[in-house]
């Protein structure tokens, strides 16, 4: 149904949201050899 799916988006979109903000991309470009 849509409200499955509209809600599945919604939750995923969250998910997308808290990962980027907890996880920026702090580990990748600090460490140089």
């Amino acid at each position: 149904s849509l409200i499955a799916l509209a809600n599945a988006i919604i939750i995923t979109r969250r998910l997308i949201r808290t990962a980027w903000t907890t996880h920026r991309w702090d580990t990748r470009p600090t460490r140089r050899p």
